[in-house]
């Protein structure tokens, strides 16, 4: 299965359209700790300019769980 592609494919359809149902999807990606898929589905983009509480401290979390060298 190409994750990478999937999750990439997604995030671009998605970008800025603030739809749960993509970040909670992209979301359950980011917490493999694979650099590459957690690269492809960064959450950021699909709640981009939302203001997002829930989005920035997932993004926190994940950037202190991972230990990829992305």
């Amino acid at each position: 299965m190409n994750c990478h592609g999937n999750c990439l494919g997604l995030r671009l359809a998605a970008i800025g359209s603030h739809r749960q149902d993509v970040y909670e999807q992209l979301t359950s990606n980011l917490y493999q700790n694979d650099a590459v898929t957690s690269e492809a589905a960064e959450i950021a983009m699909v709640m981009l300019r939302s203001k997002s509480m829930r989005a920035i401290e997932d993004m926190v979390a994940v950037s202190m769980f991972t230990t990829s060298y992305k």
